[in-house]
């Protein structure tokens, strides 16, 4: 049995195209950020407590890189819904 037949067959599977995504969003390489996003819901920390560590994480490489990896946190948090 395969690793994606596996996933498919778990009862709360969602696969998401964290690399499609992250290109929407400006750039392949905010990718993880992608994840960070859809893994949100789970974690017991606010969303904005979330942003504002991208911002800073960010912050030294640009506004343009600052605003590519928001976006594609936010896609990573719209996937799942």
């Amino acid at each position: 049995m395969g690793c994606l037949h596996r996933i498919k067959s778990l009862m709360r599977q969602r696969l998401v195209d964290f690399q499609g995504l992250a290109k929407e969003a400006g750039s392949t390489r905010a990718t993880n950020m992608v994840m960070v996003g859809a893994a949100a819901a789970g974690l017991p920390v606010k969303t904005q407590v979330l942003e504002q560590a991208i911002r800073d994480l960010f912050a030294s490489k640009g506004e343009e890189i600052v605003e590519i990896n928001l976006r594609a946190f936010r896609f990573g948090c719209k996937a799942l819904n």
